[in-house]
C-alpha cells in the first residue's frame, strides 16, 4: 500500500539521522512519491518517528554550531 511505502522510506530517513527539512517538507515529499493523504502521512509520521525527539521537537532547528 502507499502507507506501507511512506512507513519504510520515513523509517529508513528517520533511522539513518537527524531530519534534514521540516515535517511539511517531508508531507510534501510524500505525497508527490507515494501519493498519500495528509491524515495517512501524519499517522505514518506518529508511527516512525516514535522515541526519537529530533524527528518530534516543534518549532525552528537548531543551527548546527561550527565552532569556535
Amino acid at each position: 500500500s502507499p502507507e506501507a511505502a511512506c512507513r519504510a522510506w520515513l523509517l529508513a530517513l528517520v533511522e539513518a539521522g537527524d531530519p534534514e527539512m521540516t515535517k511539511p517538507g517531508y508531507l510534501q515529499q510524500a505525497q508527490d512519491r507515494f501519493g498519500v493523504s495528509r491524515e495517512a502521512f501524519r499517522f505514518v509520521w506518529a508511527e516512525a518517528t516514535r522515541g526519537h525527539p529530533a524527528w518530534t521537537a516543534s518549532g525552528r532547528r537548531k543551527k548546527q554550531s561550527g565552532g569556535n
